[in-house]
């Protein structure tokens, strides 16, 4: 251990060895410095063996002894590393890739002798008593390998802080011969390398102490016949264990028991044994290391055990000191290499991290960005490390008035100085974390800052296991290495800047060179005499001439006759403004024959000495039919409140005219004329009725009670009607064949259609013919042609009215589902018939198709989708004796027909109390508030609604059963509706008014 006798002239002499190895650019004179600077400190003799190619680079060797180092050259001349018959200890050390000590050379003569005679006899000539082999690997490659030898009558062995400098020195000499062998320029890099070194070599430090060995010898009683006084170390004295065991002398147990087996097993094998012990001394818990030898007899037998115990406390300590420095020197030399690499950000963050974790063997590392914004979060960029789960969560800032402002990272962003927190279960700043940290087994963190444009952009931290983890020279270590990222951070942002301003550089000389060739809207230049000097390419898909069609020519010549005067007087005024922008509208011819609507922007540039008009001409053709079909839609949606509020009042005056003639018919039934008289009123309600209903369901308005439909079914049930509606001219056929025809659609609707479909078919035979009504179910295997779009595969119920009158012009066949578009003359149709089969099957989820031939007739086909299950039964019609006696509170704003319904009530035996709107029921309520066993209310009422009504009754009577009646339908929530309350809709007939009250009633 001469001249290595603690860490730091280790660390010293290997920073000396590394200067020597730099010194010299080419590689030879560089591994032969080295040889020479390695003596006399890791051995006497050394041998360098490079793995060959590599141009002329063989091996470097140095000795003490001048004879040896003759033949050292003589057994690498005759034995070169790369011969087959190479079979001592440098060949296996490197086929094991790791480090092989010979402590008899003569012994491993003889091994060698009967295999390699010429090199046991050249290693026998180099008077060495000892050796050991270190290989050169970088990575899973070998480069050589290093041999350090001693002298016979030295004294001298291979020990572990020789081991440790010579294994680091093989790494970075294999690490600069696979650059050499990787670029000509390898003798610069080494030399950065090596400079590198060079600057950190006084920032490694670490304490390792040896003890005095303690000697001790037992027989195999465990009896100690002799202890060194060095026992004393541990607290105990010679006299105390001379003729005594361990046990007998007061150790502990556990520790008694331990040395008892390996004296024992060294005895029985007669192999020596090692090991090393942790225990309490009077300095302290120390480690000691325990080598029990065996001590043989002239028979060759055990006579006694040798017991050498080395306190390796200090020695372990300084390990781990230099470990750290090693794995420090790795981290921090990677690091270089990947900052020199990374092509952005977050490559460079990702790679850092990693390195930390892999190489560094840190639990954490992670690099956050602190965030400008409210609570001055730090975001996660990039972390790595087993424990790495642990940012998820993680809450942090660098706001010092917020708890989790005060930690590490926030910390260091805030000051731009390191942050170590050596213990984290204790830090009172930690306090946020200490849970989750603990959880994650660390011990003890560090956070560097990262600066980038002279900045604090973010912090690097790192957590590892122990507690204390981070000393100086670590810290001042991993500072160099966020230095690096700073400055790599910088160049990247540099570069990055740079390539952005060229790139928009370009993009900005691309833009304007195509930005005329690539206008979406036609660009000309105009001469002051309104000559076309230039035209842009666009002008092919706006007018479609080409430039060259129109250079040359007249610009107004481009414009419809009647707008030329108009663009004339405008350009006169431009060019008269220099740099003012004028915009009129106008129209040009197409090189098809067409109309195409012109916006034309144009400006004579200010400043030119020769006048001249730049114009840019946009196709607004589509915007303006656009705009022409806003406005049509404007007013339809006008229309369409008007239909509403006409409707809602209609409605009252037809349930009053209504119910009010199917009172009269009961009186006058004996009376044949009179009741035919009412008959023809009650036609021409039904008849309004209708039509409400038809403009209800345009405007989307109506009532809606889906069910499931037998389609078929709801056909046979309308024959009647639809045959009275033909009259005798006309033919009819029903086609009912599918059973399995259901459909889920509101009954009426359901019906609507098919009348509506039904009259059109009619009006469409003025002369009489056939008219087909089929049901039936079709699978489609493809998309379908419908008016609404595509009708897709699947199972749909046909409803299909077919007829053989004058058909349908196809040119206005996308127009006649339009609102109010009719061909039929003045007073014969409201233009509203289809519309409103297209509103009813569009929310039934269906499509209509429409088949025709001018002249042949026509086929409208609805598709409906088929559903499953049983259809639902139709509601019962009113029945006249659907008397009963309960109290019902009616409540209506219509005085005339609250008047006609409670009469109708009132004739079936029940009891009525009548209120105007919803704040008079409630007074009312509150009179017979127990007695009321029905409500029924309109819904549109002024101070309260019929729904608020009804919610307020029901925090009173939450079982009230309430029967709603409206025009407006759609005024009531879907969720108002359930067991207890339905919906009648206007106009009603006092036996349908009755029917439902007593449904509701029977429900109770």
């Amino acid at each position: 251990m001469e001249g290595l006798a603690d860490t730091r002239s280790a660390l010293a002499f290997l920073a000396a060895v590394t200067d020597a190895f730099a010194e010299h650019e080419e590689l030879q004179r560089s591994l032969d410095a080295l040889a020479s600077a390695m003596l006399p400190a890791l051995g006497d003799a050394c041998l360098i063996d490079v793995v060959p190619p590599l141009g002329e680079v063989s091996c470097a060797l140095a000795a003490v002894d001048k004879e040896v180092e003759r033949g050292l050259r003589e057994l690498r001349r005759l034995v070169p590393i790369s011969s087959p018959r190479a079979e001592g200890p440098i060949a296996r050390a490197m086929a094991a890739e790791a480090p092989i000590v010979v402590d008899s050379v003569e012994h491993e003569l003889e091994r060698l002798a009967p295999n390699d005679p010429v090199q046991a006899r050249l290693f026998g000539a180099l008077r060495l008593g000892s050796l050991y082999v270190v290989p050169m690997r970088l990575g899973r490659h070998v480069e050589g390998a290093m041999t350090f030898g001693f002298a016979r009558d030295g004294g001298q062995r291979a020990d572990e802080i020789r081991l440790a400098i010579a294994g680091e020195l093989a790494r970075r000499v294999a690490w600069v011969i696979e650059r050499a062998r990787r670029a000509s320029v390898a003798g610069v890099e080494r030399a950065e390398h090596v400079e590198a070194l060079r600057r950190r070599r006084e920032e490694y430090r670490a304490l390792v102490e040896h003890s005095p060995d303690i000697v001790s010898r037992l027989d195999r009683d465990k009896r100690h016949l002799y202890v060194s006084r060095t026992i004393e170390l541990i607290g105990m004295s010679a006299d105390e264990l001379l003729g005594r065991t361990y046990a007998e002398a007061g150790v502990a147990p556990e520790l008694a028991d331990a040395w008892d087996a390996m004296i024992e097993r060294v005895f029985g094998t007669g192999q020596a044994e090692a090991a090393v012990f942790t225990f309490e001394t009077p300095g302290g818990r120390r480690a000691y290391e325990s080598r029990f030898v065996p001590e043989l007899a002239a028979d060759g037998s055990v006579a006694t055990v040798i017991r050498i115990s080395r306190d390796v406390t200090d020695e372990r300590e300084s390990a781990r000191a230099m470990q750290r420095a090693n794995r420090g020197l790795e981290v921090l030399s990677r690091g270089m290499e990947e900052i020199a690499r990374a092509t952005d950000e977050d490559q460079l963050f990702a790679r850092v991290c990693d390195l930390l974790a892999s190489v560094g063997g840190f639990r954490l590392a992670w690099i956050g960005a602190a965030v400008d914004a409210p609570g001055k979060p730090v975001r996660p960029l990039a972390r790595a490390g087993v424990e790495s789960s642990y940012v998820d969560d993680l809450q942090t800032s660098w706001d010092e008035a917020q708890p989790t402002g005060r930690g590490p990272t926030g910390l260091s962003i805030r000051t731009g100085e390191p942050t170590v927190f050596r213990d984290v279960s204790a830090d009172r700043d930690f306090a946020p974390w200490r849970t989750s940290a603990l959880a994650h087994g660390f011990g003890s963190t560090l956070a560097l800052p990262l600066l980038a444009g002279g900045r604090i952009f973010g912090a690097l931290a790192i957590y590892s296991g122990e507690v204390d983890a981070f000393d100086a020279d670590e810290v001042a270590l991993l500072e160099r290495l966020a230095s690096a990222i700073s400055l790599g951070v910088d160049a990247m942002r540099a570069k990055q800047a740079r390539d952005a301003s060229e790139a928009a550089l370009r993009q900005r000389e691309e833009h304007f060179r195509g930005l005329i060739e690539n206008a979406s809207d036609a660009i000309l230049e105009v001469s002051a005499d309104r000559i076309v000097r230039y035209a842009s390419p666009a002008l092919r898909r706006i007018l479609g001439f080409d430039a060259g069609e129109v250079t040359g020519r007249p610009v107004l010549e481009l414009l419809v006759p009647e707008a030329r005067a108009r663009a004339a007087a405008v350009l006169s005024t431009a060019l008269e403004t220099p740099g003012v922008v004028h915009t009129f509208a106008t129209a040009a011819m197409h090189g098809d024959g067409g109309r195409r609507e012109l916006e034309i922007v144009g400006h004579r540039p200010a400043g030119e000495a020769e006048p001249r008009l730049v114009l840019h001409a946009r196709d607004v053709t589509e915007r303006t039919r656009l705009d022409e079909h806003l406005r049509e839609t404007q007013k339809l949606d006008a229309l369409n409140r008007l239909a509403a509020s006409v409707a809602h009042d209609f409605n009252n005056v037809l349930t009053i005219i209504q119910g009010a003639g199917s009172m009269l018919r009961l009186r006058v039934r004996d009376q044949e004329r009179a009741r035919e008289e009412v008959d023809e009123i009650l036609s021409a309600t039904d008849r309004a009725a209708a039509l409400t209903r038809q403009m209800l369901l345009f405007t989307r308005r109506a009532p809606e009670e889906p069910k499931i439909v037998d389609v078929r079914g709801a056909c046979a049930d309308v024959e009647r009607m639809v045959r009275r509606l033909l009259g005798v001219d006309i033919e009819l056929e029903l086609q009912l064949r599918d059973d399995s025809a259901r459909v889920r659609i509101d009954p009426g609707q359901l019906e609507q259609v098919v009348l509506n479909l039904v009259v059109n078919a009619r009006d469409a035979m003025p002369e009489g013919g056939r008219l087909t009504l089929r049901v039936d179910v079709a699978h489609l295997a493809a998309p379908l042609d419908s008016v609404d779009g595509a009708i897709p595969p699947g199972d749909w119920v046909r409803l299909t009215v077919s007829d053989t009158g004058s058909g349908v012009d196809p040119a206005i066949v996308s127009r006649i589902f339009d609102p109010f578009f009719t061909t039929k003359p003045a007073g014969r149709g409201t233009g509203l018939g289809l519309s409103t089969v297209r509103s009813i099957v569009h929310r039934a989820g269906g499509y209509v198709r429409v088949e025709t031939e001018a002249g042949r007739g026509a086929r409208f086909v609805v598709h409906l989708p088929r559903t499953e299950g049983d259809a639902d039964a139709p509601r019962p019609r009113g029945d006249r004796a659907s008397r009963g006696t309960e109290l019902v509170l009616l409540v209506d704003d219509d005085e005339q027909v609250r008047r006609l319904s409670a009469r109708a009530l009132r004739a079936h035996g029940y009891e009525v109390l009548e209120a105007q709107d919803g704040a008079e029921a409630l007074e009312a309520f509150a009179r017979v508030r127990d007695r009321v066993a029905l409500v029924v209310t309109d819904l549109v009422m002024p101070r309260l609604r019929g729904q608020a009504l009804a919610e307020r009754l029901a925090q009173q009577r939450p079982a009230l059963p309430v029967l709603f009646v409206s025009a407006l339908t759609d005024e009531i929530q879907h969720d108002g509706l359930g067991p207890r309350r339905a919906l009648l809709p206007k106009p009603f007939t006092p036996d349908a008014l009755l029917s439902r009250v007593r449904e509701l009633l029977d429900r109770r």
